[in-house]
């Protein structure tokens, strides 16, 4: 079983992840527990986080996008207090991308 690590920050708000292919402006909130809910957008394209949590310093979060893929959205918080990890295509796991929060947590 896996040992649950209190969220030592809250991703909440609203922000944006510059990706090696797009921008994303995301609008979570994370509750107690450091579970994620919210929606995010690219463009004219929108999407809804089916899950996410804040972990110690990890996060994780799934984007369901209205045009078909899933985003999966791993990374952690770094020195300078900002989020980078990557992104996969759930749908396409060949399709990945890089990308970091624009602003520190």
């Amino acid at each position: 079983m896996r040992e649950a690590r209190a969220a030592a920050f809250n991703a909440g708000g609203v922000w944006t992840i510059f990706q090696s292919n797009a921008t994303v402006r995301v609008d979570l909130r994370q509750d107690a527990a450091g579970n994620l809910f919210g929606s995010t957008s690219s463009g004219d394209t929108v999407g809804t986080v089916q899950e996410g949590s804040v972990s110690g310093n990890d996060i994780y979060f799934i984007v369901q996008w209205n045009h078909g893929p899933r985003g999966r959205y791993t990374g952690s918080l770094g020195p300078d207090r900002r989020l980078s990890g990557i992104t996969v295509d759930l749908n396409n796991p060949s399709s990945q991308a890089t990308w970091r929060s624009d602003r520190t947590f």
